[in-house]
């Protein structure tokens, strides 16, 4: 088994460091914290070629860009920062975005508000969903008066893309679980651990019912949002659907990424899939999502 590289993602002048699934030890392994009672990341690290100067405002992307399939749905979560490295934890209630053309010539998506996210999370964010052809696009971003640098996202073909997309079928995978953990341990590095390993995925399909699956690492998270949003996702739980959780790495060493960051084609973390009771995923909700994102996921399974 091989572990994926870590990865940095870049906007616009921007970049954060996003824990990529099978991190090494000496990159991860020093940076553990303590599962759900993280906060949120203090501090984002400037890409090189920006025009901004420290104390500029800037965009942050919550998401890698080009996992994002091409004429299918998808949420671009953006949070707020400045250029010298500080991630803004309060933020404007709305922002409005505006998607051009690769060369920024021509409006592809025209101007749109959208509020601010972070109920029951720390970690403020602007989750702009819109459906866009295959290509590079310049997202453009305005917080009251103040237009920042664009954001260049990439949107890739369906069969360019290994993470599972939406209208996929869930994986028949015996993921860790209390009884058995399938060589994973810990099987949750949630501080105290989560009770979402009584059932395996596969076992969970035969079952009929929709499904919440999470793929995260709370302990080993390089921008701590993964304890925060499991956490998020506990508050929600309901017996008409059958919720799970999965960890990134087979043991603390963080040498080798687990059965589902592999079966699943993950190179970032946390990932929330969510389907239907006949395995279809209906949605996928990346990196970052609150309680008002998690109650609209679970509306389309029940």
């Amino acid at each position: 088994m091989t572990s994926l590289s870590r990865r940095t993602l870049v906007l616009g002048s921007a970049a954060v460091a996003l824990s990529a699934c099978g991190s090494s030890k000496s990159n991860g392994g020093a940076n553990k914290s303590n599962g759900s009672t993280t906060g949120p990341a203090s501090k984002v690290t400037a890409a090189g070629g920006s025009t901004a100067k420290p104390g500029d405002l800037v965009a942050i992307r919550f998401f890698k860009s080009g996992v994002a399939a091409a004429n299918v749905p998808y949420r671009y979560t953006f949070g707020l920062g400045t250029a010298d490295g500080t991630l803004e934890t309060k933020g404007p209630d709305s922002v409005s975005f505006r998607v051009l053309d690769k060369a920024g010539a021509a409006e592809v998506v025209p101007a749109t508000t959208v509020a601010r996210h972070a109920k029951d999370l720390a970690r403020p964010y602007w989750p702009l969903t819109t459906t866009l052809p295959a290509g590079t696009y310049q997202v453009e971003l305005t917080v009251g008066t103040r237009k920042l640098e664009p954001a260049f996202i990439d949107v890739a073909t369906p069969d360019a893309i290994s993470v599972l997309s939406p209208g996929a079928n869930l994986p028949a995978l015996l993921t860790p679980t209390v009884k058995d953990a399938a060589g994973v341990k810990p099987i949750c590095t949630r501080q105290p651990a989560c009770p979402l390993h009584d059932v395996s995925l596969a076992d969970a399909l035969k079952a009929n019912k929709p499904i919440a699956f999470l793929i995260a690492t709370p302990a080993y998270c390089q921008t701590a949002i993964c304890g925060p949003v499991l956490d998020v996702l506990l508050k929600h739980r309901t017996d008409a659907i059958t919720f799970i959780h999965a960890e990134v790495y087979t043991d603390d060493s963080l040498q080798i990424s687990t059965e589902a960051v592999r079966t699943f084609g993950l190179d970032y973390e946390p990932a929330l899939f969510l389907a239907k009771a006949d395995g279809t995923i209906v949605d996928r909700l990346d990196v970052i999502f609150d309680s008002d994102d998690v109650v609209a996921g679970i509306a389309k399974l029940v």
